[in-house]
């Protein structure tokens, strides 16, 4: 019988989607919190002892960044296997690089409702007071709690992420729109496609760029004809692109794997993207699971008209992409994953 150990000091929000593929494979009830046996790391990651026929330590690092901090190193040191969304192994020290997974985008989800969000808060911050001169612990027990209270309001369950029935013609796009960055980046390739769509007489578009600045509408400049009226709930924010006939992705904040994009292949979309920066635990591959473009005006607008017009290309990047994450990113074949990769390296970056 195996039985799960979790260090508390995590970010529940972040990691929700790896906890939930825990429940599945194990059981809420083989899974606990301690604080005791894992060395310091920053809160946004998730160590774990799995106790089976062998105890296997693992870290989670669902970190934008590439790099793996300083603060981070002992936790790389501790583990037999270091998950890491976003890796780059040539910024990985030679000796510990073997023991590096990269387990691709995932997404926040909805464990539980209020009630369950706030005994679950309260249940995994008791063992971190409780060895907190061990430098293990919890150090912001407010944030901890905000974060648990975020994973109910600003998220939702996974079983919503199912394919919808597209509409031919619409497209629905709605992102963030972040802070100044070197051109062309993140902010400029989203506007190239809104751009594109708007353009085109054959779509119908719905959305635009929303400020990652709450309070700011950042409706001046070069991207105010791609400002849309605001945030939506998340609800409709799903419907609208479950109908949507395509969708855009490309890398996020310091290039990482954006949530959209692992939200966009549970949804089975049609996806137009951008280069993807960082590892994948198996390629998406252009023409089968995703329609890659470099990012300029005229192949945006060229991947837009192709697949507006080729309703076979479409739907067959959508299976594909859904079987993608079915068989790669789910939560249960990523927690798989990282448990076979510590039997057989080889052999898990190939299944």
């Amino acid at each position: 019988m195996t039985n799960v150990v979790l260090n508390p000091a995590f970010d529940i929000f972040y990691n929700s989607f790896y906890l939930h593929g825990l429940i599945e494979l194990f059981g809420a009830s083989r899974i606990e919190y301690s604080s005791r046996s894992f060395p310091p790391l920053s809160s946004g990651c998730l160590a774990m002892l799995v106790r089976g026929a062998r105890e296997l330590r693992v870290v989670i690092d669902p970190y934008d960044g590439a790099v793996i901090t300083n603060y981070n190193r002992s936790g790389l040191e501790w583990c037999d296997v270091y998950a890491k969304v976003n890796l780059a192994r040539t910024l990985v020290p030679d000796d510990q690089r073997h023991k590096c997974l990269p387990i691709g985008p995932s997404f926040p989800i909805r464990l539980w409702g209020p009630m369950g969000s706030a005994w679950m808060a309260a249940r995994s911050y008791r063992p971190s007071v409780d060895y907190a001169p061990r430098l293990q612990g919890i150090n912001n027990s407010r944030e901890h709690f905000a974060n648990y209270s975020r994973q109910y309001r600003h998220a939702l369950p996974l079983q919503s992420f199912v394919r919808g029935r597209t509409r031919d013609g619409y497209v629905y796009f709605l992102s963030s729109l972040w802070r100044e960055e070197e051109a062309p980046g993140t902010n400029e390739y989203r506007a190239r496609f809104i751009e594109c769509c708007k353009a085109n007489p054959a779509v119908v578009f719905e959305g635009g760029l929303v400020s990652s600045e709450p309070g700011t509408s950042r409706a001046s400049g070069r991207f105010a004809d791609c400002m849309a009226p605001g945030r939506v709930p998340l609800q409709e924010w799903l419907e609208k692109t479950q109908s949507s006939s395509i969708v855009f992705n490309t890398p996020a904040v310091w290039s990482c794997h954006g949530f959209k994009l692992a939200e966009f292949l549970a949804l089975g979309k049609a996806i137009i993207s951008t280069p993807l920066a960082r590892e994948l635990p198996a390629p998406l591959v252009h023409g089968e699971h995703i329609h890659y473009v470099d990012g300029s005006v005229e192949s945006i607008r060229t991947a837009v008209d192709l697949l507006l017009s080729d309703r076979a290309y479409r739907h067959h990047l959508e299976q594909n992409a859904g079987e993608y994450y079915q068989r790669v990113l789910s939560p249960t074949r990523t927690i798989s994953r990282m448990l076979d990769f510590a039997a057989s390296p080889e052999a898990a970056m190939t299944a």
